[in-house]
């Protein structure tokens, strides 16, 4: 079967195992992934292991607004609902 999982996480296990499972229950009512060159792979990852995704994001509030709006000269300028400035 093409389900995959994180080796380091019991809880990535334990759903790859579960749905393993219910795959193999449900199996008849299943077509994906038949007589395709190239079957069908599910990936299982733990997001409690992923040390880089919050340094990915601002902390604070002026470096969001800085991000999504821009910051010039201390000034934020928002743009009217009609789209102009």
């Amino acid at each position: 079967r093409g389900i995959r999982y994180q080796a380091s996480s019991k809880d990535a296990e334990h759903i790859a195992a579960l749905l393993s499972q219910h795959l193999d229950q449900h199996q008849e009512n299943l077509d994906f992934g038949r007589g395709e060159d190239l079957p069908a792979l599910l990936l299982i990852l733990d997001r409690t292991d992923d040390p880089v995704t919050p340094l990915l994001n601002q902390w604070t509030y002026q470096a969001m607004v800085h991000e999504l709006l821009g910051i010039r000269n201390n000034t934020v300028e928002i743009p009217a609902g009609d789209g102009k400035e």
